[in-house]
């Protein structure tokens, strides 16, 4: 006699299905096509029996960075510079941000949502650097770079005040001059540390003479100081050898007999 094993097999039908907003992002709600809200990071629900069309668009939270290398701008002496800088900012209005967010795909990780807003901020940044050098002499450049770009953040923002984003910093690279230029300066680097260390010499000279000057008036009116002035010379020149001196007009030689 043969039994049967009944099997049991269960299904298992989901009635929703899942969109994700990663950590560090928002996300922009959209139901068939149209803006619904702005939703937090998290898992999100929706029914697979509606007929809508569901999409979330996620917008990363943290601070973002463009990098503009090598911008060519010309100063009032018309010498021709390249300047290296990077911006920093990040969204703060995510209602106001919308309508300059790429929405072309919904990838978490895609950072062309910042396209449109990223190539805004380049051309005001380069062009108020363009125009803010174009005020500035390159001899005073590298001295005042600090002043000249201070403003450059505030400038910025000022620019942007409807997008949604805030400018949190902006770091000065570099300034390229052309390889002629440079080596101008280097040449008068050269001649200012020379001139200053001949200036220090004569300085140095000009004290020794007036120093020796004053010892030669006070010798002239003591004549103790002279005459110990000439017993230290006597000695010296004593200390190299066998010598005959005078003194007072008698003849001494020292003699080798002992």
């Amino acid at each position: 006699m043969f039994f049967r094993k009944e099997t049991r097999v269960k299904f298992r039908f989901k009635l929703h299905y899942k969109k994700q907003v990663w950590p560090n992002h928002k996300g922009y709600l959209y139901i068939n096509q149209k803006f619904d809200r702005t939703v937090e990071s998290g898992v999100y629900k929706f029914s697979k029996f509606s007929d809508n069309v569901v999409d979330i668009y996620p917008i990363p939270m943290v601070n973002q960075w463009i990098s503009i290398v090598n911008q060519e701008v010309l100063t009032q002496d018309n010498i021709s510079l390249r300047v290296s800088y990077e911006i920093e900012f990040k969204v703060t209005d995510y209602g106001a941000f919308r309508p300059y967010a790429n929405l072309s795909t919904g990838n978490a990780y895609n950072t062309n949502i910042f396209t449109n807003i990223n190539l805004q901020i380049r051309n005001i940044a380069q062009t108020l650097v363009r125009n803010t050098l174009a005020s500035a002499q390159s001899e005073l450049l590298n001295e005042q770079r600090g002043e000249l770009l201070g403003n450059l953040k505030h400038n910025i923002q000022q620019q942007l005040v409807n997008q949604g984003v805030e400018i949190t910093q902006v770091l000065l690279n570099n300034i390229m001059f052309p390889k002629k230029i440079q080596e101008l300066f280097a040449q008068q680097l050269e001649a200012n540390i020379r001139a200053k260390a001949d200036l220090d010499k004569a300085r140095t000279q000009v004290a020794t003479a007036r120093a020796l000057k004053n010892a030669a008036d006070l010798m002239s009116d003591n004549e103790n100081i002279k005459f110990l002035k000439m017993m230290e010379t006597i000695t010296q020149i004593a200390a190299s050898g066998k010598h005959t001196f005078m003194i007072g007009g008698e003849l001494y030689q020292p003699s080798d007999k002992k």
